[in-house]
């Protein structure tokens, strides 16, 4: 529970690498209970949602600069 407890805090502080690295080490020591843990599983939803939406940030941006129709 301790990485999982880490690996939130560091998603609130904005830190999604680190948040991710916990998740991670948690994982490695006790998969099952990892991959299906709410706390696990919420932390890592919202480090998929975020990069998506980064991701989609970027796109738009770099779309509009290159003038693209979108």
């Amino acid at each position: 529970h301790h990485h999982m407890d880490v690996a939130r805090a560091w998603l609130w502080d904005g830190n999604r690498a680190k948040a991710l690295t916990e998740l991670e080490t948690a994982e490695r020591i006790a998969p099952q209970l990892v991959r299906n843990h709410p706390i696990a599983r919420s932390t890592l939803r919202s480090i998929v949602y975020a990069e998506r939406a980064a991701t989609r940030e970027k796109l738009r941006h770099m779309s509009d600069r290159f003038h693209l129709d979108g």
